[in-house]
C-alpha cells in the first residue's frame, strides 16, 4: 500500500477492543473446535488435529432466522443501529460459548482473540493462505 500513498499504518485487528471478559467457573468441557469450512479452511493443518474433535464454525452459533436477519441488515443502507446490536447479540453467544471450555483449538482468528482476552489457552490453527501465522508474527512477537 505505501506505493500508493505514505500514510499506510499497520492497525491491529479491532476484535482487540472488545473489553475485558474475564474467563469464568463454567468451564466445564475440556477443549472446544472452531474450525474454519469455508474456502480459508487449511487442510493439511486440520488433519493433524484429533480424531475425537467434534469442529463447529461461526455460522453454528446463529439460528436460521438468525442468518436472515443478519443478510437482511446487511441489505440495508440505514440498518447500522440494528447491524451493531446484532454483532453485539453475536458477541454474546461466542462469549458463553467460550465461557464453557478450558481450551481452544481455532483456525479463526476473531476466536484466537478472544480465547486471548478472555485469558483461555489456545491453538491457533493456520488458515490456507497463511494470515493467522502473519498475523501472530505481526503482534505476538517475542
Amino acid at each position: 500500500m505505501q506505493a500508493f500513498s505514505q500514510k499506510v499504518f499497520l492497525a491491529p485487528d479491532m476484535a482487540h477492543h472488545i473489553c475485558f471478559f474475564p474467563s469464568t467457573s463454567l468451564a466445564r468441557n475440556d477443549t472446544l473446535y472452531l474450525l474454519r469450512r469455508d474456502n480459508e479452511l487449511n487442510y493439511e493443518a486440520h488433519a493433524g488435529l484429533s480424531p475425537n474433535a467434534t469442529p463447529m464454525d461461526w455460522p453454528d452459533l446463529y439460528k436460521d432466522g438468525d442468518r436472515q436477519r443478519m443478510l437482511e441488515l446487511r441489505r440495508q443502507v440505514d440498518g447500522f443501529t440494528e447491524w451493531y446490536k446484532f454483532m453485539d447479540y453475536g458477541i454474546d453467544m461466542a462469549i458463553k460459548l467460550f465461557s464453557q471450555y478450558r481450551n481452544i483449538v481455532t483456525s479463526r482468528l476473531h476466536g484466537f482473540i478472544l480465547s486471548q482476552i478472555m485469558r483461555k489457552d489456545c491453538t491457533l490453527v493456520d488458515n490456507s493462505y497463511g494470515k493467522n501465522s502473519s498475523y501472530i508474527k505481526t503482534w505476538y512477537r517475542s
